[in-house]
């Protein structure tokens, strides 16, 4: 009966995603943004849906860009800053806008990679924790797209 209970009470604890705000937005864009300067595809894709389509891509096909560049790329700390943040909450579907500057301090010089406007469709996702007793919402990313071409071509 005390299982039952505890079952019971751990049901009880579901929750459901805040609404989408701009500093919601700016963590989960810094989550990303920490997984893309030290390199790591597993902790820049975290915030996306499994069926994300990024950029033109499928989420696995970025996982394997990601990882291919960071083997290739110089050891150095690439810097992503935004700015001019929208964010648009429509219940369970969000809209995010915003600008995106990439870069890395290369000696005395700040080579500018990408700049670019971005805008992003976010859903809520409903996760599991506790071999599934409990229940959890989120927002992960869903699509991204850009106003220019990311995925330049050697």
């Amino acid at each position: 009966m005390m299982a039952f209970g505890a079952v019971m009470y751990l049901r009880s604890q579901d929750t459901r995603a805040s609404a989408l705000t701009p500093s919601l937005v700016d963590r989960l864009l810094r989550t990303a943004a920490g997984g893309v300067e030290v390199r790591s595809p597993s902790k820049a894709l975290s915030v996306t849906t499994e069926d994300a389509s990024l950029f033109g891509y499928r989420r696995e096909q970025i996982a394997r860009m990601m990882a291919r560049s960071s083997r290739d790329a110089m050891p150095g700390r690439l810097a992503i800053t935004w700015r001019n943040l929208q964010v648009s909450d429509r219940g369970n579907v969000g809209n995010v806008d915003f600008d995106v500057t990439v870069q890395e301090r290369v000696g005395n010089t700040d080579a500018v990679y990408v700049q670019a406007h971005i805008t992003l469709e976010l859903v809520k996702v409903r996760r599991s924790a506790w071999l599934g007793l409990r229940t959890y919402e989120e927002w992960l990313v869903r699509r991204a797209q850009s106003s220019s071409d990311l995925m330049l071509d050697d």
